[in-house]
């Protein structure tokens, strides 16, 4: 079934779309230590704007969270929503090695110009920076155990030659490429904080997908391409005192472009 978005169906979408303009603009799930667990957040950390609940964060449904452990076992994580942030409980502090990872994949085909792409959304979680094999997500970021080096992975494959941006909730930023293996290196990080390494692509993909309704049903649409949009973040507990962040930017209204 080929999806236009037009009258009522159009309705249908927009209630549950996270409506993108380019890729580069698009709102970022990313997670954050929180009261004794964790938080995945949606809106952007370098504007430091969290969407929240009535409102854009209600457009993440049904996210699928994870616990890495350091021998390769995944632990499913329940996800709570919450005013300003959907809540992901730990039974204990992750240790050394471990990662929570994130996924968001059931919301609509966005269509621009005939063209219609499925849009993932997924995050990792990093305790440390040592040496992190990619599993789980689609398009990962892991830490190379080199300081502020990452490797960026696209479905298996080292994804070469493409723009990665780090960031704080200061509004500082950088962006690098990654060269032939797909890795990316910046330069010393001076403050402590969070920073999050993030990165988005899209494939010419033809299938077709889940997307949740506003009604909570599901109906399966059909695509052209893959959109995937991923973060990175950390806690850099060495350094100067963090940046400060900047003024907390109001949330979208419900309906209105990521932009």
């Amino acid at each position: 079934m080929r999806i236009e978005l037009k009258s009522s169906l159009r309705g249908l979408l927009l209630s549950c779309a996270l409506i993108l303009t380019t890729a580069t603009q698009a709102h970022q799930i990313w997670i954050e230590p929180a009261d004794g667990g964790a938080a995945l957040h949606y809106g952007y950390l370098d504007r430091n704007l969290r969407e929240l609940s009535p409102g854009r964060l209600d457009d993440i449904v049904q996210p699928r969270a994870q616990r890495l452990g350091t021998a390769g076992n995944a632990t499913a994580l329940n996800v709570a929503p919450m005013r300003d942030r959907l809540a992901l409980k730990l039974d204990k502090a992750l240790e050394g090695g471990e990662a929570i990872v994130a996924v968001f994949d059931n919301g609509p085909v966005y269509e621009r110009d005939g063209v219609g792409t499925h849009w993932t959304m997924a995050s990792r979680f990093v305790a440390d920076a040592r040496v992190t094999a990619p599993t789980q997500l689609e398009l990962d970021i892991v830490p190379t155990g080199e300081p502020g080096a990452f490797k960026v992975v696209l479905l298996g494959a080292p994804l070469a030659n493409h723009t990665v941006r780090l960031a704080n909730e200061s509004g500082w930023g950088m962006d690098r490429r990654t060269d032939a293996e797909g890795v990316v290196a910046f330069p010393p990080l001076p403050w402590k904080g969070i920073y999050i390494v993030s990165t988005h692509h899209t494939v010419d993909m033809k299938g077709e997908r889940d997307c949740v309704l506003a009604d909570g049903t599901s109906e399966k649409i059909e695509h052209d391409r893959r959109g995937f949009g991923t973060t990175l973040t950390f806690k850099q507990v060495q350094g100067l005192d963090a940046l400060p962040p900047l003024p907390v930017s109001p949330p979208y209204e419900s309906g209105t472009r990521a932009q």
